[in-house]
């Protein structure tokens, strides 16, 4: 998408973790997150309060579904249940 003129990019990036595994009872998992790096963005310009990043259900729904659609596995699914309907007001392009 093209930026709109006076808009700003916050960045953002993966993180990757291996998490090691008891021996003999767990093994090695591989986890994965996305982060928007928040000292990026100014108060008035990019926001005006402070509110967590969530997921929406169409979000998992999407995700689901491109498992099933490439015929892969997901072995688990992690999300916090205590911030999925978090609404932005303002528009933030990462």
């Amino acid at each position: 998408m093209k930026l709109p003129k006076g808009k700003r990019v916050i960045s953002c990036q993966w993180i990757f973790k291996r998490k090691e595994g008891i021996l003999g009872v767990e093994s090695t998992r591989n986890k994965a997150r996305f982060v928007v790096r928040g000292f990026d963005q100014e108060k008035g310009i990019d926001f005006n309060k402070v509110f967590s990043p969530v997921v929406r259900h169409t979000s998992i729904r999407i995700l689901l579904a491109l498992v099933a659609l490439y015929d892969l596995e997901l072995e688990q699914l992690d999300v916090k249940t205590a911030f999925l309907h978090g609404n932005l007001e303002e528009e933030i392009y990462i």
